[in-house]
């Protein structure tokens, strides 16, 4: 909308609409994990994190659900579906970093957000964490129990 009216043009009606939406997606997305975003930026609480041997220690001392990290892959998502592919990368980073508490089990949403990481990190040309993503693509699909259909 923004790149028609710098070219005093008019956008399209519905796109003003569509933004609306879209905008109350992000923010409904961001308030369902902004309880995990807070614990994510609280520098004491990822020095705890580091110390966790499991993901429910994890989930325990903050006060958290399966579903509270899960929601943090639909955030990026839709953060990723807006174009901030920084943010986005830096969102699935943060899961990854979080479920590595967990190396007996291989989600869905984590296959998915190595994917999404992957996309984002090819999209701000950093290559090296691309690099990295694919390698470890690479080592779930060499091992991993769930049908190639899901990873």
């Amino acid at each position: 909308i923004e790149k028609y009216e710098s070219l005093d043009e008019d956008a399209p009606a519905s796109w003003a609409a569509q933004r609306d939406d879209v905008m109350a997606l992000l923010g409904s997305s961001r308030d369902k994990v902004l309880k995990l975003l807070e614990i994510l930026e609280d520098d004491e609480a990822m020095r705890k994190r580091a110390t966790f041997k499991s993901i429910d220690e994890f989930y325990q001392e903050f006060n958290l659900t399966v579903d509270d990290v899960d929601g943090l892959v639909h955030y990026a998502k839709v953060v990723y579906d807006c174009g901030n592919y920084s943010l986005s990368s830096d969102l699935c980073k943060q899961y990854r970093g979080i479920m590595a508490l967990d190396s007996e089990s291989l989600t869905k949403e984590h296959v998915s957000c190595t994917w999404g990481a992957l996309a984002s990190y090819l999209l701000n040309a950093e290559f090296d964490e691309a690099a990295d993503v694919i390698l470890k693509l690479d080592d779930y699909l060499e091992n991993t129990k769930m049908s190639k259909q899901e990873v």
